[in-house]
């Protein structure tokens, strides 16, 4: 017997939609302060935040893990079933619900 865990699509929706609305939020912030005669700080210390979230949000959607579990192992992968660990278990001595 196999058991999978399951990634809700909304929570990919919703980083991925954020990600991209703060890289665009971003790129308008830092062109806008930089285009003038005297550049703009505020603009664009604001930018880079909203860039830096919008990295982070993308980010985080490559680090979600999928667990597999059977008889044997635990095995877990990133969601574009890349392999990251490899659990057996018998090796496990304690653990928390």
């Amino acid at each position: 017997m196999e058991i999978k865990s399951e990634i809700k699509k909304s929570n990919i929706v919703i980083l991925l939609l954020g990600g991209i609305g703060c890289a665009i939020i971003s790129s308008f912030l830092i062109y806008s302060s930089m285009k003038q005669e005297y550049p703009q700080i505020v603009g664009l210390i604001l930018g880079i935040l909203f860039g830096t979230f919008g990295l982070f949000s993308i980010h985080s959607i490559w680090r979600m893990n999928k667990y597999y579990c059977d008889d044997k192992k635990l095995v877990i992968k990133t969601i574009f079933n890349t392999h990251k660990k490899t659990i057996y278990l018998n090796n496990i001595t304690h653990y928390n619900e």
